[in-house]
């Protein structure tokens, strides 16, 4: 039996699901009958596009087995270096005290500048703007991909995240055609590299997040002639 679980229930990577409440639910309970712990690692769920956003785990967890993990690299920048956690109150003392053993020193200037952008209300702002930024140019990437990949790759719609997953006809190979990408000023990341085994259906993951609308539309061209030239070969 399972003593403790890893799950990123907001946004699945690389393919990008996002688990339903019943599910949700469903874990809660079996962890509880179980006696198991549950790390949540909600990593993006504040960029969502569609619907209302879904509790987190940690909200619907009466039982106190969940260990929530958020970060601000994806909503600020990477570079600032901040976490978070929310863990069960009976383990707060263990939390702390490894928490001291393993680094003695935390970057106080950082977080309270973060808590003061928190408590001001420019963090929401911040997020709501990015949002409608980022799902602009998830859109433009979907309407970019209709025009020029028809038939070489079928991108699909995302609720929540950055990227998207483009599959490839089933004889292609997505490492294939990520090397040859990376060749034209292109990164994908290969679906592939993301399996334990190899056989499955092909598929690069596209991020969107960085790209304004003409970087999407040249970019998607170029992507457009290394698709003819690797899957037509």
């Amino acid at each position: 039996m399972p003593r403790l679980v890893f799950v990123t229930p907001s946004h699945q990577f690389p393919l990008g699901m996002t688990m339903s409440l019943a599910r949700r639910l469903a874990l809660l309970r079996w962890a509880d009958r179980a006696g198991a712990m549950i790390v949540e690692d909600d990593y993006g769920s504040e960029y969502r596009y569609t619907g209302r956003p879904l509790s987190a785990l940690q909200g619907l967890d009466f039982d106190e087995r969940v260990l929530y993990v958020g970060t601000f690299s994806k909503v600020l920048f990477p570079a600032l270096r901040l976490a978070c956690m929310v863990v069960p109150t009976p383990l707060v003392d263990a939390f702390t005290a490894a928490k001291g053993l393993l680094d003695t020193h935390a970057p106080l200037l950082e977080q309270a500048t973060v808590a003061e952008f928190i408590a001001s209300g420019l963090f929401v702002r911040h997020i709501a703007r990015m949002r409608s930024l980022y799902g602009e140019r998830q859109s433009a990437l979907l309407e970019s991909a209709r025009r020029r990949l028809d038939g070489l790759l079928d991108v699909r719609p995302t609720a929540t995240g950055m990227h998207l997953v483009g599959w490839l006809p089933r004889n292609a190979s997505d490492r294939a055609v990520a090397k040859a990408a990376a060749a034209a000023g292109i990164e994908v990341a290969p679906v592939s590299a993301f399996r334990l085994e190899s056989p499955g259906a092909p598929g690069v993951v596209l991020g969107f997040a960085s790209s304004p609308r003409p970087a999407i539309e040249g970019a998607t061209a170029r992507l457009a002639g290394v698709l003819n030239a690797v899957v037509h070969a």
